[in-house]
């Protein structure tokens, strides 16, 4: 049986789950309480997961309007910050870019990058340049 691997922070505690079997059913087996109202449909926002390997697809409609605010107000933030300090404009693109496309607004996310990339070039950043370029790339 194919398990995936789940790494509880703060703790640093590794819990294994069936493959197919959903976060909150691995969650909810684990000794650590993990309160998700949500029961993991990914609906209240209380739960952040990083995937770092693996694909958990594209975010329904549920998934997207609970992201949705969050992700403008960190976007422009983002974007005030680099008014006062413009090293972390290529930051502040590249955000934007992935809410675009989240958002679905794939030709304006593209765009966003290229700049993040120009940004990244100009300033001499290779790493946030190179983002911009893997971004562009996955898509």
């Amino acid at each position: 049986m194919n398990t995936f691997k789940v790494i509880l922070l703060p703790e640093n505690r590794t819990l294994f789950a069936a493959t197919g079997a959903s976060l909150a059913d691995a969650l909810s087996e684990s000794p650590i309480p993990i309160g998700f109202p949500c029961r993991g449909r990914g609906l209240c926002g209380k739960c952040l997961v990083e995937i770092v390997s693996g694909d958990a697809g594209v975010p329904d409609a549920a998934e997207r309007t609970v992201l949705a605010q969050p992700a403008q107000q960190a976007c422009v933030a983002l974007g005030k910050l680099a008014k006062r300090f413009p090293i972390v404009k290529p930051a502040a693109l590249l955000s934007a870019g992935k809410a675009a496309w989240l958002d679905g607004r794939h030709d304006e996310a593209i765009r966003l990058w290229q700049k993040a990339e120009q940004e990244g070039a100009a300033r001499k950043m290779p790493y946030e340049q190179g983002q911009a370029q893997y971004e562009m790339g996955r898509r």
